[in-house]
């Protein structure tokens, strides 16, 4: 599927669905307020820089081998407090929290790793909605945080990874039954279904909700004539 379709027309239903323009959304007409954050996924489509305000600890995620599809934890890191990273929530907008780009102590170094495990990507240990671990980096934020800030360079420690760590299997979770009908419902509006998968707190169980209704915006495309 076309990603930029897919962006456009997700984007459509969010806008139909309440969620608001892909833009900070402001107090007053004249005035955006840095610490108002979105909560839509259109704002998240690509990274903003932040400064991190609470310990915050992340997962490096990776798949056992080429033919598994469930995710393992390869390695586990907290990003203290003070440290300003560019974050996004996948190229989806739906995914979660992660770095982009990847800081340079949060790298994984080991060739034979990078090689074992081409995809490896940090997850935040945070809901896709919570947005109260980080402030959006600006001259007043910056300088509101500049101890913090300044601290949290003198602690940063490169990232160790034994070459023979041993993965921590992820517990997958299915979608329940009634979510599966909804979902598939021919019924059910597209906006409906992109508002009832993006309400789902589980990232694994969120991930296959917008599976599904990927392919029903897929069956819509087809019959859509360009």
């Amino acid at each position: 599927m076309n990603k930029k379709i897919f962006v456009a027309a997700v984007a459509a239903m969010s806008l139909a669905s309440g969620f608001g323009a892909v833009t900070l959304t402001p107090k007053s007409q004249s005035t955006v307020q840095a610490s108002t954050m979105p909560k839509h996924f259109g704002y998240w489509l690509n990274p903003h820089k932040v400064i991190v305000t609470k310990n915050t600890k992340l997962n490096m995620l990776v798949y056992a081998d080429k033919n598994s599809s469930a995710k393992s934890v390869l390695a586990t890191k907290v990003l203290k407090r003070g440290r300003v990273v560019s974050i996004y929530r996948g190229s989806n907008g739906h995914s979660f929290w992660t770095f982009n780009p990847v800081p340079k102590d949060f790298k994984l170094t080991d060739q034979s790793l990078s090689k074992k495990y081409s995809w490896h990507p940090w997850v935040a240990n945070k809901k896709l909605n919570d947005t109260s671990w980080f402030k959006i980096y600006t001259k007043k934020s910056a300088k509101k945080y500049r101890k913090i800030i300044k601290k949290a360079k003198k602690g940063i420690a490169p990232l160790v990874v034994p070459n023979n760590t041993q993965l921590k299997k992820i517990p997958t979770k299915d979608l329940p039954q009634s979510t599966i009908d909804y979902l598939n419902n021919p019924s059910v509006s597209l906006s409906d279904k992109y508002d009832k998968a993006n309400s789902i707190s589980n990232t694994d169980q969120r991930e296959k909700a917008f599976d599904i209704v990927s392919k029903w915006l897929d069956k819509e495309e087809t019959q859509t004539p360009y």
